[in-house]
């Protein structure tokens, strides 16, 4: 429609009090369909968020920032552009100097989402990064664009960037690197695990591709006419995938929001990523390229692949081993002789020195404040393992570590021992030198007692202050190891909500958008599908429903939190107080069902559970003022 006309009905709506809705459409109709974008989008609906929690870095000559697009997103709880920054004047204002033009709908394919155009990962957010004057450069625009990767490397974990459009083309055909200041931060940000790639450019050259695309550590994206299997534009034996659109950088941009939607399913599934390639940015890249659609281009010989995003979204989920990164290895405790105890013993905590130890005393905040709250219980072991440079790099830094762990584990067996050296205690390492980064309870059952292994690795992946409440979350986990089984939804909704709940009196979160936050992700699933019932026992889920493992962060986490809640309410005194001093104690003796009933107003267990599932259903208002009922 013409944007005129549009604008003109708007009006008349406005003036007549209707009510102002827009169709959602794709903003490359052509290019979506063909790269099964909105297939993506229509199966994965409820399951992925399209961009939700991620920040695209638009590397490129500035942007205008009044256009509607950036200042008028549809979502309201949080904008659209997140951060700005100038690396040419070192500021922040990343507006259009002389010849500049291109960085202000460079977004749109990946980013936008304004009324009814939605690009690739439309619930995204992007960082708006000027790093030279215009997009059509030369390699002498190095320094400038240096310094904006670098200023990426160094802010990634607090804005959240996982992948950079770096959208410059030099017009030249480089059938080789060409040296220069940006190679070293490419190498940096491929290390990070931080997606960057460019496009080739749109000469229609068969013997090169345009600077930055030619470089390492920048994955190079050509082109394939829309509507067709003709592999056109820049094109060389270093592109490694093709995308339909009218120039390259398009092409480039609508990867960009793929790569953000791969990585979330990657995240969501808990695909095993590390299986196919050590660094994952490569893993993805792989991945596009084994489901990717194979074409010949007639003019060179050379065999590419073009995107297919639902393959690869496909591949993942049907791939994938579900397994929680919080607590990936809370079990059950079936016997109270499996018990941990109430203890006078502080937690001990080990890692290496030479991580920064800001991540140790904000995790051990955290943990104490938890503490705190519940009391202690262990016996606990803290293990806290980070490599920002190359701090693991050092062998004897690394064999401490491991050391420490296999001894706690095995102190009085020395084969097992030697065993742990080589497997679950390199493991550990491995981990860490290849940017994962994680937070779980690990039970050991084994011991002469048992013992509670909290591990953080790499915890500045995390944003701050959000991790305070992974401290809190994990060791909420070992307070549930001193009672009796309790269903998954119940495991980590309760260490959830005690997160999200001393979070908010600490203002490390906020309690009620956490809230908020957890019911729409509950909302995005079909009840007919899966509901929190589904959820009593992961293990049973694994085995013999795992067409339902998608749901695992949902259901467990989300619904759990809320289904927590709820039991709160439903009790005599409605005191969050009371959920750890009297409802455990229940558990203990009744165990979780009887509990639940002698706690609440429910006469069943079966009866609490269809009261909370018609609560899911009704309004959000009526839901969020149940936790200004909370005492």
């Amino acid at each position: 429609m013409n944007s005129r006309l549009t604008l003109w009905l708007v009006n008349i709506c406005l003036i007549f009090g209707i009510p102002v809705v827009f169709a959602e459409e794709p903003a490359q109709p052509l290019p979506f369909e063909q790269s099964q974008v909105v297939a993506t989008w229509e199966k994965y609906e409820g399951i992925l968020t399209f961009g939700r929690n991620q920040t695209l870095a638009l590397v490129d000559d500035g942007c205008n920032l009044s256009r509607p697009e950036w200042s008028s997103d549809v979502n309201d709880d949080y904008p659209k552009v997140l951060v700005t920054y100038d690396s040419v004047d070192g500021d922040d204002d990343p507006r259009h100097e002389g010849r500049g033009y291109h960085g202000t709908t460079i977004g749109i394919p990946s980013s936008v989402n304004h009324e009814g155009k939605r690009g690739v990962a439309f619930n995204n957010q992007v960082a708006v990064i000027r790093s030279l004057e215009c997009c059509h450069c030369n390699v002498k625009d190095s320094k400038t664009l240096a310094k904006a990767l670098a200023w990426v490397a160094k802010h990634h974990r607090k804005y959240r960037i996982t992948t950079v459009n770096l959208a410059p083309v030099d017009d030249l055909a480089h059938d080789e690197p060409v040296p220069t200041e940006i190679d070293v931060q490419l190498a940096k940000l491929r290390k990070l695990g931080i997606w960057v790639s460019a496009p080739t450019g749109n000469h229609n050259f068969t013997n090169g591709i345009s600077w930055p695309s030619s470089q390492p550590n920048c994955f190079a994206i050509g082109a394939v006419r829309p509507g067709t299997n003709t592999i056109y534009l820049d094109r060389h034996k270093k592109v490694d995938l093709v995308v339909p659109a009218g120039a390259t950088s398009s092409s480039n941009a609508i990867l960009c929001g793929a790569a953000m939607i791969l990585r979330e399913a990657i995240d969501v599934s808990g695909f095993k990523w590390r299986e196919i390639d050590g660094n994952l940015p490569e893993a993805m890249m792989r991945i596009f390229q084994k489901t990717g659609q194979s074409l010949k281009d007639d003019a060179t010989g050379l065999l590419l692949k073009r995107l297919d995003l639902l393959a690869a979204v496909d591949f993942v989920f049907e791939k994938s081993a579900q397994k929680s990164k919080s607590s990936s290895d809370q079990k059950p405790v079936a016997t109270d002789g499996a018990l941990l105890k109430s203890s006078s013993e502080a937690p001990e905590y080990f890692g290496n020195n030479n991580y920064d130890q800001k991540w140790k005393s904000v995790l051990k905040t955290g943990i104490d404040t938890t503490r705190e709250y519940l009391g202690n219980y262990g016996p606990t072991n803290v293990y806290i393992i980070g490599q920002e440079e190359d701090e693991l790099a050092e062998a004897s830094v690394a064999e401490k570590i491991i050391k420490d762990y296999c001894k706690c584990r095995h102190p009085n067996n020395k084969d097992n021992y030697e065993h742990c050296l080589k497997r679950n205690g390199a493991s550990l390492i491995e981990r860490a030198k290849d940017g994962s980064t994680e937070a779980y309870l690990s039970y050991v059952d084994f011991t002469e007692s048992p013992l509670a292994e909290l591990v953080f690795i790499n915890p500045h992946g995390f944003p701050m202050p959000y991790l305070y409440t992974r401290g809190i979350h994990e060791y909420t986990h070992v307070f549930q190891r001193s009672y009796p089984q309790t269903p998954t939804w119940m495991t980590e909704g309760g260490a959830e909500f005690i997160a999200f709940y001393l979070g908010g009196q600490h203002e490390w979160v906020n309690f009620q958008d956490s809230m908020r936050q957890s019911m729409r992700m509950v909302q995005s699933v079909d009840p007919t599908e899966a509901t929190i019932i589904d959820f009593e026992d992961i293990g049973a889920i694994e085995r013999d429903r795992p067409e339902l493992k998608k749901y695992y962060r949902h259901l467990a986490y989300d619904a759990g939190v809320w289904g927590v809640a709820y039991l709160i309410h439903s009790s005599s005194t409605r005191k969050v107080r009371h959920y750890t001093t009297r409802f455990y104690p229940m558990i203990a003796k009744l165990g979780w069902k009887d509990a639940i009933v002698q706690y609440t107003r429910f006469e069943t267990v079966e009866g609490f559970y269809d009261s909370l599932q018609d609560f899911f259903g009704k309004p959000i208002g009526e839901q969020m003022r149940l936790l200004e009922e909370l005492r």
